[in-house]
Order: structure tokens, then C-alpha cells, then sequence
């Protein structure tokens, strides 16, 4: 998809992603986890049930996601689950 600015730091940002994608994957048990990009949203997808929990940062089994969920919220961020998808909000810029 296609991005827009936003107002974050973007390699913690990037790495804070990553590790939400790494989380879906181990947890969800997948070989793969895909992100796109729709304006300021970002959604990883597909996420199970059983990770549902640790990529919103509701459950800390993994400290790196719940390190990530609080970064993303402190620069302004949300993190909400529709459906098999976590969808990151950013603030834009």
C-alpha cells in the first residue's frame, strides 16, 4: 500500500513492527506473517487467537511485544485487532 508521513522514531518504530510481526508469527504457530501499509495504518496479519493477547500487549508471554506495544503507544500510536489483523495506527505528521 502506500504510506503517509508520520510523527514517530523511525528505526524504533521499525524494530518495534518487526518484533510485533515476529510475536503474530511464533505465537499464532505460522511460517510467515505479512504487513502493509494504508496511510498512517500498518496491518500484520494474519494473527491467531492464541497471539492475540501478546501482540496488543494484554499478555505478557513475550516482553519484547509488550516492550513494542508500549513504545508505539508513546509516540502516539494505537494498537487494535480487527479481525485476523493488528492494525498500528501512527500519528501522522
Amino acid at each position: 500500500g502506500q504510506g503517509t508521513a508520520v510523527r514517530v522514531a523511525p528505526e524504533a518504530t521499525r524494530r518495534a513492527i518487526g518484533r510485533l510481526a515476529r510475536a503474530a508469527r511464533r505465537h499464532g504457530g505460522l511460517e510467515s506473517i505479512g504487513v502493509t501499509v494504508d496511510g498512517p495504518v500498518l496491518a500484520v496479519a494474519p494473527v491467531q487467537e492464541s497471539a492475540a493477547g501478546v501482540v496488543t500487549g494484554d499478555d505478557v508471554r513475550e516482553l519484547s511485544a509488550a516492550a513494542a506495544v508500549a513504545l508505539l503507544r508513546a509516540e502516539g500510536g494505537s494498537i487494535d485487532l480487527d479481525g485476523d489483523r493488528l492494525l498500528v495506527r501512527l500519528p501522522t505528521a
